[in-house]
């Protein structure tokens, strides 16, 4: 299936009462991660490059049915600082997250995030991705 478009796993925004600059840099440190995305339990960096630089590389812990955990190495691909943040993600899912930024008149932030799947076979389209929830919201209870 060459050139078919990545399926989406969920999406969502929110605006955040904290400035452009904060929120990014929140954001940006995906150690903070687990904190307001649902189902990551825990989330280390693997390597010393600075939060939200291209190439920085996590292990992220998620929560799976029964009560098990699974691992997943996620990679920063992009980092715009103030505007873009994109992370991929190795495993089953081949998870690829775009965070979007754009500073309010208020000195608020509005984040608005995207999550698809680089998994291009068919029978993942088939029969994975209807069982997955669409509407996964972040929690914005914790910023920067």
């Amino acid at each position: 299936m060459s050139g078919a478009q990545p399926e989406l796993l969920a999406q969502g925004s929110v605006e955040i009462g904290r400035p452009l600059h904060e929120t990014f840099v929140y954001v940006s440190n995906m150690e903070n991660f687990p904190t307001w995305f649902p189902g990551v339990a825990a989330m280390r960096e693997l390597d010393t490059l600075e939060h939200g630089q291209v190439g920085k590389r996590y292990r992220e812990t998620v929560r799976m049915p029964f009560g098990r955990t699974g691992t997943i190495d996620i990679e920063v691909k992009e980092a715009r600082v103030g505007e873009r943040l994109v992370t991929e993600g190795e495993g089953f899912l081949l998870a690829r997250m775009s965070v979007d930024f754009a500073a309010l008149a208020d000195g608020s932030t509005r984040v608005e995030w995207r999550m698809v799947s680089r998994n291009q076979r068919w029978w993942f389209r088939w029969l994975v991705v209807p069982l997955l929830p669409r509407d996964a919201r972040p929690s914005a209870r914790r910023t920067a």
